[in-house]
């Protein structure tokens, strides 16, 4: 069995076999709140590319700029946070009470500035 060396690698040996609910949130586009077709098309693109790399996931656009992953095995969901903080799109990724910036709020935090 494998030994975890973080909390966070504890938190997702934990977790295997459960169902784990991740919130993503959608940066601005153009300086304006995304709109929910904006959201829903990138959601999509997220879902496939996750689905292409074995992880099952359903989402659930609950605002114009959210979005709720539902993963079923929810050590898979930190593969997830990993990839969805790597798309340009993303604002912040909250997963088991924990929050993640992504790399659009860094971005409007830099056009701020």
């Amino acid at each position: 069995m494998k030994q975890a060396e973080t909390p966070e690698e504890l938190m997702m040996l934990s977790k295997k076999g459960q169902s784990v609910m991740m919130f993503v949130g959608i940066g601005d586009v153009n300086g304006k709140r995304a709109e929910k077709f904006y959201t829903e098309r990138w959601i999509g693109v997220w879902r496939n590319s996750l689905f292409n790399n074995h992880i099952d996931v359903q989402t659930f656009t609950i605002d114009d700029n959210r979005a709720i992953f539902m993963f079923a095995d929810g050590s898979k969901a930190w593969e997830g946070k990993d990839f969805l903080l790597k798309q340009p799109q993303v604002s912040e990724v909250s997963l088991e009470g924990r929050q993640y910036p992504g790399l659009a709020s860094r971005k409007n935090k830099k056009e701020e500035l």
